[in-house]
């Protein structure tokens, strides 16, 4: 029947996903619908979201799916980075050591062969910390910077933090707007303080 065929297309272009993409959270949630309704507009259902949203409710109220704000992914699939594999620790090699402070950017992660997909796989297993959409960083520096604020009782200057973690202002800037996004720091004038 129409529900069926395009619950089927659904599932269909979710393994199709899963399968080109496994470090992927999922499909986008706009792709999702537009398959849906292209396998219903197919089976001769009419031009309009109810049915889409429908058999998308369907088929997460079945536990065959999982939806979040931006993606739909297969109930059994996991977008998950082996900490073993060797991209991985190439990853941690080239944000870490002696380039820890000053990490490469995003652009020239991906310019020296690691995918974007890998990276952000990384960051969502906490292998890596996203401080900026062009910025990722070791763990350990990101506890350095949280230390540093935290040690600095009369509050930090951006030249002091910079000076403490042995980088530079292109890092030391991101990385005290990151602890204020984080809700670590709160700024005042020329000083970060740290909360709580």
């Amino acid at each position: 029947e129409v529900r069926a065929s395009a619950e089927a297309a659904l599932r269909s272009a979710l393994a199709a996903h899963h399968a080109a993409h496994p470090l992927d959270e999922g499909l986008g949630v706009a792709a999702a619908r537009r398959t849906v309704g292209d396998a219903l507009r197919a089976s001769g259902a009419p031009r309009d979201t109810g049915p889409i949203e429908a058999v998308i409710a369907g088929l997460s109220s079945a536990g065959e799916i999982v939806k979040t704000t931006s993606t739909i992914r297969s109930s059994s699939h996991r977008a998950s980075l082996d900490p073993r594999d060797v991209r991985v620790d190439e990853l941690l090699k080239a944000i870490g050591g002696e380039r820890e402070a000053t990490p490469p950017t995003m652009r020239e992660l991906q310019q020296a062969g690691f995918p974007r997909d890998v990276i952000e796989a990384a960051a969502r297993e906490g292998l890596v910390m996203r401080i900026t959409s062009d910025l990722v960083v070791t763990p350990d520096l990101a506890a350095r910077a949280e230390a540093a604020v935290r040690a600095a009782v009369g509050g930090i200057t951006v030249s002091a933090f910079r000076e403490t973690l042995g980088t530079s202002r292109k890092y030391a800037v991101p990385l005290l707007e990151w602890l204020d996004r984080r809700g670590i720091t709160r700024r005042e004038g020329d000083l970060r303080f740290p909360r709580g």
